[in-house]
């Protein structure tokens, strides 16, 4: 289902004016050769990252692109994404926060952490109230996930871990 999920969040960004390329096929939810495919369309530009690495003039520009491109996705009206979503079956309940301290308590516990009884209930008792259009949140925002050309950002991809939260 990952792989549906991020096809539907790729196109509805893109259908938003967000530089998300389009995903032209999923394997909706198969396996090829054991592993699930996404094929978008190829958009123009050099990876950030690298660009980091060979010490690029652009380069210098990833803090403030980085906070345009969340700023722009918080713009984003993410009530048809949701639609989508649902309607595709995806548990749009598990991509709010709430998940990330599920994942927290599974982990503490794996590891036998001491006091993280305390430290959940204390994150718990603190949680903000979600709002009902929450944005749209990357989950995975760095170089690496981001295209430039020419000085600007040309793409935004890898929404695997993305998920809906107060902006």
């Amino acid at each position: 289902m990952r792989v549906i999920r991020e096809s539907t969040i790729h196109n509805v960004a893109a259908k938003s004016g967000h530089l998300a390329p389009r995903v032209l096929i999923d394997s909706e939810g198969k396996l090829l050769d054991g592993r699930p495919i996404l094929l978008m369309e190829r958009l123009p530009g050099k990876n950030l990252g690298q660009l980091v690495m060979e010490d690029d003039p652009d380069a210098q520009k990833f803090p403030e692109l980085m906070a345009i491109l969340q700023y722009r996705l918080h713009k984003i009206d993410t009530s048809e994404l949701r639609r989508r979503l649902a309607q595709a079956r995806i548990d749009v309940e598990h991509m709010k926060p709430s998940r990330l301290l599920e994942d927290i308590t599974a982990i503490a516990r794996a590891i036998n952490f001491p006091y993280f009884d305390e430290l959940s209930g204390w994150l718990a008792d603190g949680f903000p109230q979600q709002h009902e259009n929450p944005s749209l949140v990357h989950g995975d925002l760095h170089p690496d996930n981001i295209l430039m050309q020419q000085g600007k950002v040309s793409g935004l991809f890898d929404w695997a871990k993305s998920l809906f939260a107060h902006p």
